[in-house]
């Protein structure tokens, strides 16, 4: 195997245009590792090269990517974190050691149509003004059999629904609406790279890197073909956990709602603080973007507080129906 590209010194080297990479992200994987890994040879446009980012794996993760780097005709190179990072972290980490002018995330426990790079590069290389480029997915179960279900069947409006070329409206839509593009489905030029990191913790890494390329004009395309095909199972880390069919508004106590509300909200100041102390010196003009997260942050008080009011007039509505009992 390739020494870790962290031992290199100065920048990754470039590997030329039109070049993939493959940001693989693992954590005790082994059980799907080797169908994923078996997907990337079969590809009709091959990658460059493999770099896998393990957050301190305890299974046979590790050993499965040494076999598969001896007979794999690119380079593969593993790096193991010392301390556990958490998927968002992870994957920043892995993409910047990616040198391809392409760089795909990958999860390691899903399986890729043999025409998956060749359609998102051409995609990529038809808008060359776009920042990353993204795909529907057939979903699958634990025995890889298809579950009839298309991944963005389970969004309210899927990523082919906005985006369109129009950053400033997709922009709105990613902050506004908190609909994410699946990373498992992502491409994503280098050349952003620089505005994206680092990627705060309260953040995931497919919401932050969609978010972040429309805000800087790197607008985003995708495509309705079936190119991944994505696993759902019971050890997920995240994603999407199960199929429901088409969208249908999930239902949740108001705990776990004011807990999701208030998450939202810090990652709106985290954004800012990204915006005002890494981009805006550098690129002036995008302080136009400050009042949309006025906008958004107003938004997510107002659910707040409707949601406590619903919470009060459910308490209400059990207190007189008790009190009718008592009197019958």
């Amino acid at each position: 195997m390739p020494p870790d590209l962290e031992k290199k010194t100065g920048e990754p080297t470039y590997l030329g245009d039109g070049s993939v990479s493959i940001a693989l992200c693992t954590f005790n994987g082994a059980r799907y590792l080797p169908t994923q890994l078996a997907s990337y040879l079969s590809q009709d446009r091959p990658p460059a090269e493999l770099v896998v980012g393990d957050d301190g794996s305890t299974d046979e993760t590790r050993l499965l990517v040494e076999q598969f780097a001896k007979s794999a005709p690119f380079p593969v190179y593993f790096h193991q974190n010392t301390e556990r990072l958490g998927v968002g972290r992870n994957f920043d980490e892995t993409i910047k050691r990616c040198r391809g002018e392409f760089i795909v995330l990958s999860d390691q426990d899903d399986e890729w149509r043999p025409d998956k790079l060749q359609r998102l590069v051409a995609l990529m290389q038809q808008h060359p003004h776009a920042g990353y480029a993204c795909s529907d997915a057939d979903m699958i179960g634990e025995d890889g059999q298809s579950l009839n279900h298309r991944l963005w069947e389970q969004y309210r409006c899927p990523p082919g629904s906005f985006l369109k070329g129009d950053h400033i409206a997709a922009a709105r839509h990613l902050l506004l609406h908190s609909d994410r593009v699946l990373g498992a489905t992502m491409l994503l030029r280098s050349s952003c790279l620089k505005a994206l990191s680092p990627i705060p913790a309260s953040w995931l890494h497919d919401h932050w890197i969609s978010v972040m390329c429309e805000l800087v004009g790197a607008h985003g395309v995708a495509t309705s073909e079936l190119v991944t095909r994505y696993r759902l199972h019971g050890q997920q880390t995240c994603g999407i956990r199960r199929p429901v069919g088409r969208y249908r508004q999930k239902r949740v106590d108001f705990a776990t709602r004011r807990i999701q509300r208030e998450r939202r909200r810090e990652r709106l100041v985290d954004l800012r603080k990204h915006l005002v102390s890494e981009l805006i010196p550098q690129q002036p003009e995008l302080a136009q973007w400050l009042p949309l997260f006025d906008e958004a942050d107003q938004i997510a008080e107002q659910a707040t507080m409707r949601d406590s009011l619903s919470w009060w007039r459910r308490k209400l509505a059990r207190l007189q129906q008790w009190l009718w009992t008592l009197k019958n």
